[in-house]
């Protein structure tokens, strides 16, 4: 299921100009990717930003239980 939001994200951002998702599509495929290898890049980019969103999330969850419990 994270997998299919993330592709929903990332073909989302790939087809809206003006969001930071179609610029590095674009600039993936004028390296010479093709649009679908560009779209795996976009994938990823989107999955380490979830990634650092959730860690970060959870680190100031267990800062705010840390200073509750003190």
């Amino acid at each position: 299921m994270l997998n299919s939001a993330i592709h929903i994200v990332a073909v989302t951002q790939a087809r809206t100009p003006s969001s930071d998702g179609y610029a590095y599509h674009r600039r993936k495929m004028a390296e010479g990717k093709t649009s679908r290898e560009a779209m795996h890049c976009l994938k990823r980019q989107v999955a380490k930003r979830l990634w650092r969103t959730m860690r970060d999330d959870q680190l100031a969850r267990l800062a705010m239980q840390s200073a509750d419990a003190a």
